[in-house]
C-alpha cells in the first residue's frame, strides 16, 4: 500500500503537525499542534498503532523544507506524488 507521511515541527513553539495520506482515503491531518521532541514515535503510532514498530517496506523519496508548509501545500504535494506513482 502506498502511504504518504508528512511531519513538520516549528522550532520556536515546538508544535508538531503530521498528515497521513493513502491513495484510497486521501490526506488526513493526524496531529495538530502536538508537542514532543521526537516525531518518529508519532508517525509510528498513527501508521502502525504503536511507537515500537519495524518498518518493512520501501521508501520512495523524501523532501526537506526550511519552512512549515500549510495544509494546502501538503495537499498539493500529496496529489502530485500520488499522480507521479500513477495512483
Amino acid at each position: 500500500e502506498w502511504v504518504y507521511i508528512t511531519i513538520s515541527r516549528t522550532n520556536s513553539t515546538g508544535a508538531i503537525n503530521a498528515y497521513l495520506g493513502r491513495a484510497s482515503t486521501g490526506l488526513v491531518q493526524v496531529v495538530t499542534n502536538g508537542s514532543g521532541s521526537s516525531t518518529g514515535s508519532i508517525t509510528g503510532q498513527y501508521i502502525y498503532g504503536s511507537p515500537g514498530y519495524d518498518f518493512n517496506g520501501s521508501l520512495g523519496e523524501y523532501h526537506v523544507y526550511d519552512q512549515v508548509l500549510t495544509t494546502s501545500q501538503w495537499t498539493q504535494n500529496f496529489n502530485a506524488q500520488k499522480g507521479y506513482y500513477g495512483l
